[in-house]
């Protein structure tokens, strides 16, 4: 993540406006997180590589995306 986030300025502008450091909040049941989690899912699947040791296509890189979705301790 570190190494990302230190790349961040040498990537191309393109890369750039297409990557995504972000953090967000919720208030929600663990009915509606598992609902979220899944929809999120749902859309990530459509983008899935489905053999990670094939040449990579021209004009792509490999890219990462993490998921947490956990409660959190209230303040």
């Amino acid at each position: 993540m570190f190494q990302a986030i230190d790349s961040l300025q040498t990537l191309t502008p393109e890369w750039r406006e297409a990557s995504l450091i972000s953090d967000y909040f919720f208030h929600l049941s663990a009915a509606e997180t598992h609902q979220m989690v899944q929809e999120v899912l749902a859309v990530l699947e459509k983008y899935r590589t489905e053999d990670l040791t094939a040449p990579v296509p021209e004009g792509a890189k490999q890219v990462t995306v993490q998921i947490q979705a956990y409660p959190r301790e209230s303040r």
